[in-house]
Formats: C-alpha cells, structure tokens, sequence
C-alpha cells in the first residue's frame, strides 16, 4: 500500500471513491476490505495522459465524509 500524504492537489467530495489504472480486481478487493460498496470504484479510460502530480499509483483511493473505519 502507498499513501500519497504530499498534498496532491484534489477536489472535496461527499463520496469516497477507488480509481484503478492496473487490474480490475484490485479495486473491487479494496472495496470490500474497505467496506465501501461497489459503486465507488472506476476504471481510468484514457491512459495516455498520466495524472496530475507524481508518484502515479495502479489504484488510488480517497476517502471522505462517507468513510468510517
């Protein structure tokens, strides 16, 4: 597990979510070890542009207002 703590810049939302660049079921595993429901992971489509800020992970999760551990 990585934890990006540097401050990358995001956007506050309501939802946690799981974004996957890597294979499927990592997220889907993440989800439920998380107990969030299946809903919050997605695929990123479009591989050709990296996303903002580096290190790049194969899954990124977000936790908010929603999460409780």
């Amino acid at each position: 597990m990585f934890v990006d703590g540097r401050g990358t810049p995001t956007k506050r939302a309501a939802k946690s979510s799981i974004t996957v660049r890597g294979i499927q079921p990592w997220g889907h595993t993440l989800a439920t070890a998380l107990d969030l429901p299946e809903k919050s992971v997605g695929a990123v489509t479009d591989r050709s542009t990296p996303p903002s800020g580096r290190p790049w992970a194969d899954v990124d999760v977000v936790l908010q207002a929603d999460y409780v551990p």
